[in-house]
């Protein structure tokens, strides 16, 4: 039988051919090989090579098996493969500098740009919560203006301390700098899973959106006294009846009408006009984005229905608002943010 139809005398094969020959001598062999990790041109090469093969004589597949096995046993070892898999072969034998020197120039991103990049908002909690040796070198990394920003949040005394320290980090090791940088990205400069969906503000937010106007305002006040800019952040999250002009665009209001039930609509309507203020301003606003004949309907029904107790208009309210909130969540409407104008 002569050689491959399509190859050479023995001699004469390339190391591309015999490859070809030994993997096809493998697969047939019902071995399981991954290819996957050859770059994609090495991979169309061998591909394209099993396909000229076609019928090859024993002597030529045992004189290929039997070169690739004694290359195989002259090779003393073979190395991991680049940096990435020697750091992984090398894991624990380093030192942590060392490593996260060599993360580094793999990466090739410098952790304390990471670092600079973050909002005040996020780096504060880590100069509250480090030691104040870490603070201080975290300050001589920041860009001016940040730093300043930061220094301002924290209380005095602490400050002073990481101020004072700062005049003694000009003989730290630069590979001390880059291991703090490394180990600080990775504890604040990546998002962190949270147990609930929503922010705090926010939450605290809808529950008191819910809650009835003397509870509300009497927590709010309370919060203050204790945090004022995380009760700023709550009034912000908070959408009541009284927030609709501010809020609600003129051509989205037909559309909540058509949604709450008519009933709430009349009651809330009616209790904010005895009600006057905010919620008389709301209810007004309502009336008047309305056609003529819809807004004189809804007129005469809430001076059939009279003034409701407080306790069913501001129950009312709550539902319509959320009726509100849910048609914007949908899309079907849109709000504005917080201090824009709806006219």
């Amino acid at each position: 039988m002569p050689d491959g139809s399509h190859l050479p005398p023995i001699a004469h094969l390339t190391r591309r051919q015999k490859a070809a020959l030994l993997v096809q001598y493998l697969m047939a062999d019902g071995q399981t090989l991954n290819l996957s990790e050859m770059p994609e041109d090495a991979q169309i090469a061998l591909t394209r090579e099993i396909a000229d093969i076609g019928m090859v004589d024993r002597a030529t597949v045992d004189h290929v098996v039997i070169e690739f096995l004694d290359e195989m046993d002259r090779l003393g070892l073979t190395g991991p493969g680049g940096i990435s898999a020697a750091l992984d072969a090398l894991s624990g034998q380093l030192s942590a500098g060392t490593t996260a020197r060599l993360n580094d120039e793999l990466s090739g991103t410098d952790p304390w740009r990471q670092i600079c990049k973050l909002e005040v908002d996020q780096i504060f909690p880590l100069v509250n919560a480090e030691a104040i040796e870490v603070c201080a070198i975290t300050l001589s990394k920041l860009p001016v203006d940040k730093a300043a920003q930061v220094l301002g949040r924290i209380s005095g005394e602490r400050a002073r301390r990481i101020t004072y320290t700062m005049s003694l980090t000009t003989g730290v090791a630069p590979e001390t700098v880059l291991r703090i940088g490394t180990a600080l990205i990775g504890d604040y400069g990546k998002p962190r899973e949270t147990a609930f969906a929503q922010p705090a503000p926010r939450h605290l937010g809808a529950i008191l959106t819910a809650s009835g106007a003397d509870l509300r305002d009497s927590l709010l006040s309370d919060l203050h006294d204790d945090d004022p800019v995380f009760t700023a952040q709550v009034r912000q999250a908070i959408f009541t009846f009284a927030d609709i002009p501010a809020r609600l665009p003129p051509p989205d209001v037909p559309k909540v009408l058509r949604a709450a039930d008519q009933a709430d609509v009349v009651t809330a309507l009616a209790h904010a006009m005895a009600m006057g203020g905010a919620l008389e301003a709301g209810a007004e606003y309502l009336l008047a984005n309305l056609s003529q004949r819809v807004a004189d309907q809804i007129k005469d029904e809430m001076a059939e229905r009279g003034t409701p107790r407080k306790a069913d208009g501001e129950a009312a309210q709550t539902r319509m608002t959320a009726v509100i909130q849910k048609l914007a969540e949908t899309g079907e409407i849109t709000l504005f943010s917080t201090g824009e104008d709806a006219a």
